[in-house]
This record gives structure tokens, C-alpha cells and sequence, in this order.
């Protein structure tokens, strides 16, 4: 059967160029070193011998270049992987960073927004809970004056300002504060000298140094001090 084979014409070309760059790298390699001299006097005193006798001189010659110039190849394809490496450790290096980077610039920013948001959330969700609060009270004094004191109040408004009456005065006797201020008989606005002046005066007559430990004096003891502890007065 026949064959058809094809050469590549670059093949011999570049066997010539490796055979070339095998001869001039050691000259090269000299004159990059500084021994371009002893390079020369090397190839004159090659080239002297007789031919049969230079022959292998010059094949050693073009073999130390052809080593050289192997040696350099490896070098680069090595150089090369090296860089390579390098740079994508480098990329993966700068990747794993900007994206470190923008997470914690991504916090520090973002906190005061989230401390502010959570501050209003909380904020709205107390009014909610106060307003909804407030209606379900709305709705319940409606229907408890509709059906209960409709007919004992001119209106709703007289219905409610009762009960705000009623509640604040039930307040005012199971605050002790209160309790304490009428039982020291003091007016609304009292003032730190008032507390001690009315104090003196009723605790004069009854102290238990003089007649002995009683209720009553027990009594305003207790009210001027839990008076003086509301108020911050040492």
C-alpha cells in the first residue's frame, strides 16, 4: 500500500538554528561574563589542531553551548511556571482580601443603620403595641357607657373625664408617694424645706425619744424618708 509521507519544512531549519545557537551561546555567555577573551583564545587554539583532531573539540564546544543552551530553556519554562503560580496566588491572594475588606467595610457602615433601625423597630413596635392598646381601652369605655352609664352621664366625654377621675385618684392611694404626702399633710408643690419643716413639727410632740416607740411616729419616719429617697434628696 502506498504512503504518502510529508516533512515539515521547519524541521531541518530549526535543527540548523539549534546547531547554530549551540556554537554562538558559549561566546555569548563569555562576553556577558567578562571572558569574551579567554572565549577567543579558546575557539583559536580549537581551531589550530589538525582537522581530524579539531572535529570533536568543536562538537564539545557545540555541546557545551547546546547544554547551555537546554540549561536556559529549562530555566525559563521554569521561570515561567513559577510567575504563573505566583500571579495566580497572587489574584486568589488579592480576591480573598478585597472581598475580607469590603465584608468588614460592609459592617462598620452598615451598624450605625442597623443600630439606628433597630432603635426605630423598636420605637414603632412600643407605640403600636401603646396605640392598639389605647383603641381595645377606646372600644371598651364605649361599649361600658352604650350599656352601663349611658343614662347616668350627659356624654361620653362626661363618661370618660370621670373615669380618668377615678383612676387617677386610685392611683394616688396606692402610690406610696402619695400616701406619704398626705400623711404629712403637705401641699402639691413642696419644696425640700417644706418636707423638713412639716416633719419637725409633727415628729416634735410624738419621737420615741421622748414617749417611747408608737406607730405614728414610725409612720411619718417612713413617709420622710421614702419621700426623700423619691425626690433625691439626701
Amino acid at each position: 500500500m502506498y504512503r504518502y509521507s510529508q516533512t515539515l519544512p521547519g524541521g531541518p531549519i530549526t535543527l540548523a538554528g539549534i546547531f547554530a545557537l549551540s556554537f554562538l551561546i558559549p561566546g555569548w555567555t563569555a562576553n556577558v561574563l567578562g571572558f569574551g577573551a579567554a572565549n577567543a583564545q579558546l575557539v583559536d587554539w580549537i581551531l589550530s589542531h589538525r582537522v581530524i583532531s579539531c572535529i570533536p573539540l568543536l562538537l564539545l564546544y557545540g555541546l557545551g553551548g547546546f547544554a547551555l543552551l537546554v540549561g536556559a530553556g529549562i530555566a525559563l519554562y521554569v521561570g515561567y511556571f513559577v510567575l504563573v503560580r505566583a500571579l495566580v496566588a497572587v489574584r486568589i491572594w488579592a480576591v480573598r482580601t478585597s472581598a475580607a475588606t469590603a465584608h468588614v467595610l460592609w459592617l462598620l457602615l452598615s451598624w450605625p443603620v442597623r443600630v439606628l433601625g433597630e432603635l426605630l423597630l423598636d420605637q414603632f413596635q412600643r407605640r403600636t403595641a401603646a396605640l392598639a392598646a389605647w383603641c381595645r381601652e377606646q372600644q371598651e369605655l364605649r361599649r361600658l357607657y352604650h350599656e352601663e352609664y349611658a343614662s347616668d352621664f350627659p356624654s361620653y366625654c362626661a363618661f370618660l373625664r370621670h373615669w380618668r377621675e377615678l383612676q387617677n385618684s386610685e392611683q394616688a392611694e396606692t402610690d406610696p408617694l402619695q400616701q406619704a404626702i398626705r400623711l404629712m399633710g403637705l401641699p402639691e408643690d413642696f419644696s425640700r424645706d417644706d418636707l423638713r419643716r412639716r416633719f419637725h413639727t409633727l415628729i416634735a410632740g410624738i419621737h420615741p425619744d421622748r414617749v417611747g416607740p408608737n406607730e405614728l411616729a414610725a409612720q411619718l419616719i417612713a413617709a420622710n424618708t421614702l419621700i426623700c429617697e423619691r425626690m433625691n434628696w439626701s
